[in-house]
């Protein structure tokens, strides 16, 4: 977030919204963004908290593979971080900011129906506004979705078709406040919130009237069910009933936040479910409530910070929760972007007492910095500031026991019955995985071939044996008619190989010890 301005601002309890500035957006099609998209299909394991990597993190129960990156937009030279992402059916909203000094913003619309080529459909550029927030209409036939941000005047929001002409205005609409940063929506009614000498707005979404409360130094703002909403400031968490016919909120319940908590002008966060609200209170870590009438039910403890380094930069900026039934069936996962230290994961155990389990980070083979996390359906998105967008998709998965060696082979083009296979270097799809001799395809296990690089993904059935060379590659110009008996273009151990030279088709002999469960 922004270092918040002072503005003079005049307080009224009910306004129209009569002050909008014009200004349209820079699109940009599909082909201009396939670039910016990266396929990995790589699996990501969860470790312990850095300094402790030498201790195996408990078996968490999920397969975690990045599926895609994508790298932010760029406007006048000047690369954009990405602030918020939100999710309906098969789409995402994806908000970007400037870091920094300077306001420069953009929204991609990411098509995720195909987690093998993952897609930006639209772009819009804002090379004067920060954009903070978004939200889709909740009518899912709806293409509308409001953003919100800051730009020269201050705070803003505004509507966007997502599927509209590629010409069409955008229409800046005021708010009380210097940047508006968090944003929900319920029927018609959306909620704003803006930072230090801001608050809260509501909008009508049928005609854009507006009520607004100010709260000082408000950070987010989430919708709890149909009648009831929460907000976050820098001093307290507070649960509000809300009247949609009289836009009339009544308190029910409060609690404080310790001062030393929350950070100056830096990202803080809440989620929810059915049961419970998560709070990112950055130094704070990230602590959980019960609904009903906030009473602390359970912490996940705020990041270490390794010797040498900025704690300030090891705090918890977002939270977000992913939870499937209700009451005895409730479970779920929870994902908290911890600034530096990257996403800690934790899962929520019901049939235990200490019901939030903390497991260990997202280790992506490097240190990143996170700033944001959302996930919906079976999609993680990360955000990690210049460095883009990171999607991982996860399923559920047994813990095996037992083990048997095979070998295996990889590819779509079947080969003597079977006996073998041959990879297609021109196909970019993820190439299933299959025990030589036998039609079976090893489950959730494949192989992607991408500029150059070859990359294996086991999934959780299959690892590779301890033996010399378990990974053997040849390459061919051509269709091969026979199995080669000797690999010359790679052996080794690695899981992702750059392979030299112009090859249509390789043969990649894998052995493996499979999952006998």
């Amino acid at each position: 977030m922004k270092t918040l301005r002072v503005l003079s601002l005049f307080f009224m309890a009910v306004f129209a919204i009569v002050a909008c500035t014009e200004g349209e957006e820079v699109p940009t099609d599909e082909t201009t963004n396939s670039g910016r998209v990266r396929p990995r299909n790589i699996n990501v394991p969860v470790v312990p908290p850095p300094g402790l990597k030498n201790i195996p993190a408990p078996h968490i129960g999920f397969w975690f593979t990045l599926i895609a990156e994508v790298d932010a937009p760029e406007i006048d030279n000047r690369t954009l971080q990405a602030t918020e992402v939100r999710l309906r059916q098969n789409f995402a909203i994806v908000t970007y900011n400037m870091k920094g000094e300077g306001v420069k913003g953009a929204v991609d619309i990411v098509n995720v129906g195909n987690r093998n080529a993952i897609t930006i459909t639209r772009t819009f550029e804002f090379p004067d506004a920060d954009i903070n927030a978004a939200v889709w209409m909740p009518a899912t036939n709806n293409p509308n979705f409001f953003i919100a941000g800051q730009d020269a005047e201050g705070a803003f929001f505004a509507v966007i078709n997502s599927t509209g002409p590629a010409d069409q205005t955008i229409t800046r609409r005021r708010l009380q406040g210097f940047s508006a940063i968090s944003m929900d929506i319920v029927g018609t009614s959306l909620f704003i919130a803006t930072g230090t000498h801001g608050g809260l707005t509501i909008v009508n979404t049928n005609n854009l009237t507006t009520t607004f409360r100010p709260y000082d130094d408000m950070r987010s703002v989430a919708v709890m069910g149909q009648n009831n909403l929460a907000i976050l400031t820098s001093n307290f968490i507070r649960r509000y009933h809300f009247d949609h016919i009289n836009m009339v909120l009544t308190q029910m319940a409060n609690i404080a936040i310790p001062a030393n908590y929350v950070q100056v002008a830096s990202k803080a966060d809440l989620d929810k479910t059915s049961t419970y609200t998560f709070a990112a209170l950055n130094r704070g870590g990230v602590e959980i409530f019960r609904n009903s009438d906030l009473t602390l039910v359970d912490r996940l403890a705020r990041p270490n910070t390794p010797s040498g380094l900025d704690p300030e930069d090891f705090v918890s900026n977002s939270v977000s929760a992913n939870f499937t039934g209700a009451g005895n069936t409730l479970e779920g996962l929870v994902f908290a972007a911890n600034g530096g230290a990257g996403i800690a994961v934790s899962k929520y155990h019901r049939t235990q007492t200490d019901r939030f389990v903390e497991y260990g980070y997202f280790d992506f083979g490097r240190p990143i910095s996170t700033n944001f996390v959302k996930s919906s359906q079976d999609l993680i998105f990360i955000a990690t500031g210049k460095g883009g967008l990171k999607i991982l998709s996860f399923f559920e998965v047994e813990a095996c026991d037992s083990w048997s060696n095979q070998i295996a082979f990889a590819g779509s083009i079947n080969r003597q019955s079977g006996a073998w296979r041959a990879f297609d270097a021109n196909n970019s799809n993820p190439q299933s995985i299959f025990v030589q001799d036998e039609s079976n395809q090893i489950n959730h296990a494949s192989v992607t071939f991408l500029n150059g690089r070859l990359t294996i993904n086991l999934g959780p059935y299959a690892r590779l044996q301890d033996i010399t060379n378990p990974v053997r590659i040849q390459g061919f110009t051509s269709l091969p008619t026979t199995r080669p008996t000797t690999f010359t273009t790679y052996q080794g151990d690695a899981l992702q190989v750059d392979i030299p030279g112009q090859f249509s088709h390789f043969v990649i002999q894998l052995h493996l010890q499979i999952c006998n469960n």
